[in-house]
């Protein structure tokens, strides 16, 4: 299984912001990394929306929050991905990103 602490974004994608990457270029360049999105689960979406608020302007930076962030068990033998000292979590299962949350 592809470790959350690896998870990198080569090229270009890296350091764009959120409102210059498509849909499909994100789950492209995750993909490169062994990671995807459930289904229907809209992590992009939420990045895109939310992110900026917690400094996760770009994809590098998703990757380095995840990086520096602490695993925790979560509901329903999920994963959650405590990042920015509490301030957001990535709730993931396997290599699969669930959601993206936030109190």
């Amino acid at each position: 299984m592809a470790s959350i602490e690896n998870i990198k974004f080569a090229g270009l994608i890296g350091d764009k912001p959120w409102k210059e990457i498509t849909v499909n270029e994100f789950m492209t360049a995750l993909a490169k990394s062994g990671w995807k999105e459930a289904h229907n689960a809209h992590i992009f979406m939420r990045l895109s929306e939310k992110g900026p608020g917690f400094g996760i302007r770009t994809p590098n930076d998703f990757a380095r929050a995840l990086r520096n962030g602490a695993t925790e068990e979560a509901k329903d033998g999920a994963q959650a991905r405590v990042c920015a000292g509490g301030k957001f979590q990535v709730i993931f299962r396997d290599n699969c990103f669930i959601t993206f949350r936030y109190p």
